[in-house]
């Protein structure tokens, strides 16, 4: 004998209010603070990857990655409203973390042409949970226009990692708060002797 099956009208509409309650309610462990999508940009070894905001422009190269927080990029270097982000590697030098990043910025206001620069004292944080340094800059270009730049250095599995984060000085606000936001969405594919991790000591989503 065949049985026939009422369809519930009402309870397929309370799964999907649950549904959409769970959604919602995730959406801010997967989203940036205006609410939008996040993407993964990897080193092209794959050491790393970290979150950025979907719409931002990403290009990795060997041992660089620019990141650009808009949906196009500027015509030029120095010529954007936006944040710019570079990451850089090298193999581990001798020279202490704060006097390497003191060296970069050095070469960074000759190459550019700086007019002024301001440098804060070396503060510490983690990247990614690994010990890292920091030091700000409030800086005038060559063409007479201000910057406020933040230069973080990570030293790990044989590799100086640079951070280095840009934006004309009245943008730098706005941007801030997702900049700081990298550092925490970063994720390390080795240890700290370069040994490759699994991927849930990685700690990735």
């Amino acid at each position: 004998m065949k049985m026939a099956y009422r369809h519930r009208r009402g309870g397929s509409i309370r799964v999907l209010i649950v549904v959409a309650m769970l959604v919602a309610l995730a959406a801010p462990l997967f989203g940036c603070s205006d609410g939008s999508e996040l993407k993964d940009v990897t080193d092209a070894a794959s050491r790393f990857h970290f979150k950025v905001p979907e719409r931002w422009q990403a290009n990795v190269l060997p041992d660089l990655i620019t990141v650009y927080a808009d949906k196009e990029l500027p015509a030029e270097e120095g010529t954007g409203e936006a944040l710019a982000i570079v990451v850089i590697q090298r193999p581990s030098v001798e020279t202490s973390p704060t006097e390497s990043l003191e060296t970069v910025i050095d070469s960074r206001r000759t190459s550019r042409g700086w007019t002024n620069a301001q440098l804060s004292e070396a503060t510490t944080l983690t990247v990614g949970g690994r010990d890292a340094y920091r030091i700000d800059v409030d800086l005038t270009e060559a063409s007479g226009r201000d910057f406020k730049a933040s230069y973080v250095f990570v030293r790990t599995a044989g590799r100086d990692v640079l951070i280095y984060g840009a934006t004309p000085t009245e943008n730098w606000d706005k941007y801030a708060d997702e900049f700081e936001a990298i550092f925490d969405r970063w994720f390390w594919h080795v240890n700290e002797t370069g040994e490759a991790l699994e991927p849930a000591e990685e700690g990735s989503e």
